[in-house]
């Protein structure tokens, strides 16, 4: 369990559950999962839209087998620094074929190291 392993007695403590949110976790995710910014989305030319956050490394669903640690869900810093630089690569790319308008990346990345 994430929270045995980050040394967290009772998970409680640090949960604020006042403040939901909506989020996806798509099929082939793995460890992650997208959050609605704002709780804002809506649907244009059949397509859904929104502020969202794309968040890896947040563990596994609840009937993930978690027997390895290689299996967590939880994302290491060299991975999350290739996810960074695959990010900026592809989106360059974009730029530079003019294609913005058509399709973009996540474009900011926040990189927190948990210790672990």
């Amino acid at each position: 369990d994430h929270a045995d392993r980050l040394g967290i007695k009772d998970i409680d403590d640090y949960i604020d559950k006042s403040d939901k949110t909506t989020a996806i976790r798509q099929r082939s995710g793995g460890r992650a999962a997208t959050f609605f910014a704002g709780k804002k989305y809506w649907f244009m030319k059949n397509r859904m839209v929104g502020n969202m956050i794309d968040v890896k490394g947040i563990g596994t669903h609840i009937l993930a087998d978690i027997s390895h640690p290689k299996v967590s869900g939880l994302l290491n810093m060299a991975d999350a620094l290739r996810e960074c630089m695959f990010q900026r690569l592809i989106q360059r790319l974009i730029e530079l074929e003019g294609q913005e308008s058509v399709v973009n990346t996540v474009k900011f990345y926040g990189i927190i190291d948990t210790g672990l």
